[in-house]
C-alpha cells in the first residue's frame, strides 16, 4: 500500500502532461476498479485451488510491474492499458491476504488479525505519499515516483516469498462476490438493501475525490504535485486516527445507525469545504474530514449487514464488495464527465448524494437496527462464520472491521 500511495497522487499531474482530458483521467480509475471487479473472483477461485501464497506473490509482483510500465508510458492509450492490467493483477492481493489469515488464525483471534491487516494497509496509504515528497522534490517526476513504488512492491513480493507460511489451502465463501446479476436483484429485495446502496455512494463519493483531486487543485489553485500528496496523506492519517480511536465507541454508544449518519453528515461538510477551497491548506482541510467521514460510514454499514442478513455472511459481503466496485467505477466516470463542464460540478453532485444518503439512509437504517426491516431476502445460503468468528471485511476497503 505504501507502494501505491507514492505513485497515485502524481498520477494526475502526468496524465495531464500526458494530454489525458478529466473524462481519460476518470476513465483510467473506472478500468482499475473494472479490472479488479472482473477478476477478483477469478483469483479467489484460483486461490482455493493452488493456495494463498502463490497467488498472493503472483499478484504483488505483476502489480509492482505495472507501476515499473507506467514509468514508460508515453501516451493516454498506454497509460490506460497499464492500469487495467495493474487492476486486473492487484486484484488477487488483498483477496489472497485475508484468506491466508482466515487459514492462519483461529476464530477468536481472526478478527483482531482482519483489523491489525486494516491499520496496517492505511499506515501504508499514509506513508506512501509521503515517501514520494522528496522523490518529487528531487526533480525526478513521475517516472521516478512510478520506479519507486514498483520497486516498493516487488521488494514486498521477495519478502512474502520468504517469510510467509503455505498452508494447504480450504475454501472459504466470506466476501465471495456473486455474479451481478443476482447480486442487483439479491440487493433489492434483501433486508439490509439500505446498506449497499449506502456503500456504493460512499464509494462513489471517494472514488470522485480520488480521480479528480489533482485536477481539481491544478484547475483551481495551480497546486504543484506536491499539494496532492500532502491530500491524500492528511486524509489517510484523519481516517487512520477516527479508526483506531472513535469508531469502535461510537458504535457502541449511539449505535450503527447514528455512527453511519454521523459520517454523511461529516462527507456532507467535507465536500462543502472543498468547493469553498481557495487555497491548498483549505483543500487538505476538507480532504481529513472526508477523511473522517470514510472511517464512520463503512464500519457501521458492514456490522449491520453482518447482523441483519438472512441471506448468509459470505453473499452478503460478497454483494456489498459487488456495489462498492460499482460505485468505484461510476463515481471517477462522472467525475470526469462533469469536471469536464466544469471543475466544482462532480463535487456539487456528490454533496447532492451525500445529503440524500443521509435523510434516506438514516431512516432506513433506524427501521434496520431495530428489526422492523422483514427479512425480504430470507433464505440463507448457510456459509456464514461460526460462533464466535468475525465477520471478514470486503476485500479492498479502507477500514477493515469485524463483529463478534
Amino acid at each position: 500500500m505504501a507502494g501505491f500511495g507514492i505513485v497515485l497522487p502524481g498520477l494526475p499531474y502526468f496524465a495531464r502532461e500526458l494530454g489525458a482530458s478529466s473524462l481519460e483521467m476518470g476513465l483510467m480509475v473506472s478500468l482499475y476498479a473494472l479490472a479488479q471487479f472482473l477478476f477478483a473472483p477469478v483469483w479467489g477461485s484460483l486461490s482455493d485451488r493452488i493456495g494463498r501464497k502463490p497467488v498472493l506473490i503472483l499478484g504483488m509482483t505483476g502489480f509492482g510491474l505495472s507501476f515499473v510500465a507506467m514509468a514508460f508510458a508515453r501516451s493516454v492509450a498506454m497509460l490506460l492499458l497499464v492500469r487495467f492490467l495493474g487492476g486486473m493483477l492487484s486484484a488477487s492481493t488483498f483477496p489472497a491476504a485475508q484468506a491466508l489469515v482466515a487459514d492462519l488464525t483461529p476464530p477468536e483471534r481472526r478478527g483482531s488479525s482482519l483489523a491489525l491487516m486494516g491499520g496496517s494497509s492505511n499506515l501504508g496509504f499514509v506513508l506512501g505519499p509521503l515517501l514520494g515528497v522528496p522523490i518529487t522534490s528531487l526533480g525526478y517526476g513521475f517516472p521516478g515516483l512510478a520506479l519507486a513504488g514498483g520497486l516498493a512492491i516487488l521488494l514486498t513480493a521477495l519478502l512474502a516469498i520468504a517469510v510467509l507460511p503455505a498452508p494447504r489451502p480450504r475454501a472459504a465463501t466470506a466476501g465471495r462476490r456473486p455474479p451481478l446479476t443476482r447480486a442487483l436483484r439479491l440487493a433489492v429485495t434483501s433486508a439490509e438493501a439500505p446498506c449497499y446502496w449506502l456503500v456504493l455512494v460512499a464509494a462513489m463519493a471517494g472514488s470522485s475525490v480520488f480521480s479528480m483531486l489533482g485536477y481539481y487543485l491544478i484547475e483551481r489553485m495551480g497546486a504543484p504535485e506536491s499539494a496532492n500528496q500532502l491530500a491524500f496523506s492528511v486524509m489517510g492519517i484523519a481516517s487512520a486516527i477516527i479508526q483506531f480511536t472513535v469508531v469502535g465507541r461510537a458504535m457502541g454508544r449511539w449505535g450503527e445507525t447514528r455512527t453511519s449518519s454521523a459520517g454523511f453528515l461529516a462527507g456532507a461538510v467535507a465536500f462543502v469545504l472543498l468547493l469553498l477551497a481557495g487555497r491548498v491548506w483549505q483543500a487538505c482541510a476538507a480532504v481529513a474530514v472526508w477523511g473522517v467521514a470514510l472511517a464512520l460510514i463503512r464500519p457501521p454499514l458492514t456490522t449491520l449487514v453482518s447482523r441483519r442478513t438472512q441471506l448468509g455472511q459470505g453473499t452478503a459481503l460478497g454483494i456489498q464488495a459487488s456495489f462498492e466496485s460499482i460505485g468505484r467505477m461510476a463515481g471517477p466516470l462522472l467525475a470526469g464527465f462533469l469536471f469536464g463542464l466544469h471543475p466544482q460540478l462532480p463535487y456539487g453532485a456528490v454533496e447532492v448524494l451525500l445529503l440524500a444518503a443521509l435523510f434516506w439512509g438514516s431512516r432506513a437504517l433506524r427501521r434496520l437496527e431495530s428489526g422492523d426491516a422483514g427479512p425480504a431476502g430470507a433464505g440463507g445460503t448457510g456459509d456464514g462464520p461460526a460462533p464466535g468468528e468475525a465477520a471478514r471485511p470486503a476485500a479492498g476497503s479502507l477500514v477493515a472491521t469485524s463483529t463478534r
